[in-house]
């Protein structure tokens, strides 16, 4: 799953659907489920990264139910399923998850109850070429403590601020 969950992270994604396939049939084999919630979770990602919301969704819906227990440290499929309802739109039902969990905009993070911040995180693929979409992504991660949402299509929403911030600075020729 590491080798797919890479892949995608670099908008490789033709090789992390390969690797995440390969890696879900094994897992589908053993009785201990969550590398295979891992997998189909980011098997799910890549589907929203190429276009297909639906086969995301459905990818999400699976890795919840091979997740073990309530979200949390050792089940992170819960938040990255919020966090797909976000970077498609609906936010109704990912504000019913927040609310459900009995979270409020002023809570600190409790990692008992929700992992590390990077556990939380959906892999986004990032152009690993483009150093402004790296450097985005890090600042979205390091202020607000979650990244930046794929929309359709693998479109990120660090990717336009990389842009607007490299057109908009001077240019240095050196």
């Amino acid at each position: 799953m590491c080798l797919a969950e890479v892949a995608y992270q670099r908008n490789e994604l033709d090789a992390a659907l390969r690797h995440v396939t390969v890696g879900i049939a094994l897992c589908r084999q053993l009785a201990y489920t969550p590398p295979l919630a891992v997998g189909l979770a980011t098997l799910a990602w890549i589907r929203q990264a190429t276009g297909d919301l639906a086969g995301a969704l459905k990818a999400m819906s699976e890795a919840g139910q091979a997740a073990p227990g309530p979200p949390g440290l050792l089940n992170p499929v819960p938040a990255q399923r919020a966090r797909l309802l976000l970077a498609q739109g609906d936010l109704a039902a990912a504000a019913r998850w927040v609310t459900e969990r009995g979270l409020g905009p002023d809570d600190e993070p409790d990692y008992r109850r929700t992992g590390p911040a990077s556990w939380q995180q959906p892999p986004l693929p990032l152009d690993a070429r483009d150093p402004d979409i790296v450097h985005a992504h890090q600042i979205t991660l390091h202020t607000s403590g979650s990244g930046p949402l794929t929309g359709q299509g693998g479109h990120h929403a660090s990717s336009d601020a990389a842009t607007a911030r490299r057109r908009a600075r001077p240019r240095d020729d050196r």
